[in-house]
């Protein structure tokens, strides 16, 4: 499970370097107007990696069995986060759509204290709740920790496609 928090520290940090770079017009910058800026996507990341630490944290005690269908649903979650397709968040992420921070140290600062909790919780799970369900993604079902770190890094990089998009049309503009 190292591994795949370095992996998504290295994610984290080639975006907050990226975006250091663009300049405070660029970071505001929307392609029209029901879109996100760049400091809307670094808010919801953070946002989702809040709550599911906290849900973690909650249903630790009693961790869940994964259910194989879970597993199936999930690895299919996976692919399709690893795709560069756009996904319409499920209704139940509906508290982890953004709310634009009013600088880029603000929405880094959110992230990293969202980091530090995933990253603090999953380490601190013992093995039988490592094993276990414990968090339940509102498509895939439950996942064990491995796999909610794995949908974590899946939920970064496919934000990192839009990232992609939104860069190039943002320093365009700017």
């Amino acid at each position: 499970m190292q591994k795949l928090i370095a992996t998504m520290d290295g994610r984290k940090a080639a975006m907050l370097q990226d975006a250091a770079a663009w300049g405070p017009e660029a970071l505001l910058f929307r392609p029209a107007p029901t879109t996100w800026c760049a400091l809307d996507v670094i808010d919801h990341l953070s946002k989702v990696e809040s709550e599911i630490a906290l849900s973690v944290q909650a249903n630790a005690a009693t961790p869940r069995a994964v259910p194989p269908r879970d597993k199936v649903m999930a690895i299919v979650v996976y692919s399709a986060m690893y795709a560069p397709t756009r996904i319409k968040a499920p209704a139940g992420a509906a508290t982890t759509l953004p709310r634009t921070p009013a600088s880029l140290e603000e929405a880094s600062g959110t992230w990293s204290a969202a980091r530090q909790l995933v990253t603090e919780t999953i380490t601190a799970l013992e093995e039988k709740q490592v094993r276990g369900g414990v968090f339940q993604h509102p498509v895939s079902g439950w996942m064990s920790a491995a796999g909610t770190l794995r949908f974590l890094d899946a939920h970064l990089a496919h934000h990192a496609f839009q990232w992609k998009r939104l860069r190039a049309l943002a320093l365009k503009q700017a």
